[in-house]
């Protein structure tokens, strides 16, 4: 959500070390020039997701219940039309990086996504590498 709302991931760096290293310490930001005309609620929504603490940390299911979705979706319909428009061209990027990911891992030697993959990345994703 954070990457489809300013159109990066929220974990970034230099070199990958440096993101890494974000990631574990569960550093993000929320930099003014990119999250300007992102709602409040937006991102109080995106910091109980990013929480760090995984018993915390917001479930899709409460996510899905905070104020900003009633606010933002109402009856269904989405009024902010340039929010619209930008999570859509977010939404293409983020479609790109995973794209490149599955190349990288491809050729690491991960030739077959498969559920050891799968819960290896989920791990790291999940519990930061603890």
């Amino acid at each position: 959500m954070y990457f489809i709302l300013c159109g990066h991931p929220p974990f970034y760096g230099s070199t990958e070390k440096r993101i890494l290293e974000k990631v574990v310490k569960g550093l993000y930001e929320f930099k003014d020039s990119e999250w300007e005309g992102i709602s409040e609620d937006a991102k109080d929504l995106i910091r109980k997701l990013l929480e760090y603490d995984p018993e915390k940390r917001l479930s899709a299911e409460d996510a899905l219940k905070h104020p900003w979705f009633s606010k933002t979706l109402g009856d269904g319909a989405i009024g902010n039309k340039n929010l619209a428009v930008k999570t859509l061209k977010n939404l293409e990027n983020f479609r790109v990086i995973f794209q490149r990911i599955f190349v990288f891992l491809y050729s690491q030697g991960w030739k077959k996504i498969t559920r050891s993959n799968l819960d290896f990345l989920g791990y790291i994703f999940l519990n930061k590498g603890r």
